[in-house]
């Protein structure tokens, strides 16, 4: 109501996709840290609690929010076309396609899975810049995202970008 001066109404496709982004943007305050936790829990082979108090104890509290600004980017891509484009799709099947006009259920499901899809394609680079930017708290190796993908991209070509993305597709539309 604030941002729209006072007035009440729908929001535009646009206004939906962009709000959509900057909410995915501010979840990745959180969301740093579990991704995080989630990648050294599996190198340290300790419990929730045990990974975060060594993460702190090693690295200090800014530990664990290394990734944040790829995180940020990666969430702000996957929320504005999962939760900001999926309606805009599924709105457009519903009115201009004949054969979902009736069938809401249909018209959602496509409208997901076509967001979900174009989302998890879009920010599957940067996802897995990400995950070895967090697999690497000492900074020995993945020193950043921004070195780290043209490191990537040497050593295994575009293709290193896009490993796992259909599992992750698939888990995102499913």
């Amino acid at each position: 109501k604030m941002a729209l001066g006072g007035e009440i109404r729908e929001l535009t496709s646009s206004e939906s996709i962009f709000t959509a982004a900057g909410a995915g943007a501010i979840s990745a305050v959180v969301y740093t840290p579990v991704d995080l936790v989630t990648i050294q829990q599996q190198k340290m082979s300790l419990n929730p609690i045990g990974t975060v108090q060594a993460i702190i104890k090693n690295y200090g509290i800014n530990g664990m929010f290394r990734g944040l600004v790829s995180c940020a980017v990666r969430e702000s891509i996957y929320t504005a076309g999962y939760l900001g484009l999926a309606p805009v799709i599924t709105h457009y099947l519903t009115k201009e396609v004949d054969m979902l006009r009736e069938k809401p259920l249909a018209s959602n499901i496509a409208g997901a899975c076509v967001a979900g899809s174009f989302a998890a394609l879009v920010t599957h680079p940067v996802d897995t810049a990400k995950t070895c930017v967090q697999s690497d708290l000492s900074k020995r190796t993945w020193p950043s995202v921004r070195a780290t993908m043209p490191i990537l991209m040497k050593e295994g070509g575009i293709g290193c970008f896009f490993r796992g993305v259909v599992p992750r597709t698939l888990r995102i539309c499913g």
